[in-house]
């Protein structure tokens, strides 16, 4: 997959005057990579959230703000952002031993010492095993999208802020029609082709906050926060207009309509854990399909 390929995008959070973060930024963009500031937790956090389908690698000053320090960002980003490889930096003098050990226990790879060199970002910006590491732990290779593991740690955190904060919480169960009449007919790789399609239709139609994950085989599920279930019904609506749009040209000059049948549930009080909505929704999913054509 092209997202695999491309160099991180780099997030570097300080309100450090002394530290010229412009030139930094324009050096990483020579290096290729998409680099932007943040003064605070709130707008790091935001701009984090906006990264899909890519690994990013964050560098934050560890003191930040009395409200929010950067080892709360660190441990933000290790429960929510784990696309993300982490950095803590600061001032040698700041920076003592049991300091840099709770950065290193918030999700820190490493500290490092202000001034940050541009050698020394290099080196661990492009460090190739946090990276490969990040990409493994989080993607499916074929779509790009959010792995089964990797969703399941997030959606079961996403699940008890729901309840604590009494948020509603949906969840969407898709399935690829026909697929199977694609592999025998064209072949494995026009099958693949179309998860990937489908994967990219998801991708378009998932707001920086929805969590979209291949499940297994040609099944896919999104978590959407803050969304009831007549919220969910709407965006499969949406989701099922876009795939259908999409057209697969195959051999021969042949082409493919493409389908979904998706299910729907939410949040119930006695949901234990994600996999109940993942379940419910799953036999939703199949009386979709059990619809088609009626």
């Amino acid at each position: 997959m092209g997202t695999t390929a491309q160099k991180p995008f780099v997030l570097i959070v300080d309100n450090d005057k002394e530290w010229n973060k412009a030139e930094v930024e324009r050096w990483l963009e020579k290096e290729g990579c998409k680099a932007v500031t943040a003064p605070n937790y709130g707008s790091a956090v935001r701009l984090a959230h906006k990264i899909k389908g890519r690994v990013g690698v964050l560098f934050t000053d560890v003191i930040l703000s009395e409200e929010r320090s950067g080892i709360d960002l660190l441990r933000y980003f290790d429960l929510y952002l784990p696309n993300f490889v982490c950095y803590a930096v600061g001032y040698e003098h700041i920076l003592k031993p049991t300091l840099k050990r709770e950065a290193i226990w918030a999700g820190a790879e490493a500290v490092l010492y202000k001034p940050v060199s541009f050698e020394d970002l290099r080196i661990f910006v492009m460090r190739p095993q946090a990276i490969k590491r990040a990409r493994m732990a989080v993607y499916d290779n074929m779509t790009g999208l959010m792995s089964r593991g990797v969703f399941t740690e997030v959606a079961t955190t996403t699940l008890h802020s729901a309840r604590r904060h009494k948020e509603p919480l949906s969840l969407l169960f898709i399935d690829a029609n026909d697929l199977k009449m694609v592999n025998d007919t064209y072949g494995h790789e026009a099958g693949d082709r179309v998860l990937e399609i489908i994967a990219s239709a998801i991708r378009e139609h998932s707001r920086t906050y929805d969590h979209p994950c291949r499940w297994a085989g040609d099944e896919f599920v999104i978590l959407l926060q803050g969304a009831n279930e007549n919220d969910a019904h709407r965006r499969v609506h949406d989701l099922k207009k876009a795939v259908e749009e999409k057209v697969f040209d195959v051999r021969g000059g042949e082409s493919i309509k493409l389908s979904i049948s998706v299910g729907v549930t939410e949040l119930f009080p006695e949901d234990r854990d994600i996999i109940e909505l993942v379940s419910r929704a799953d036999e939703a999913m199949y009386k979709d399909k059990g619809s088609r054509g009626r």
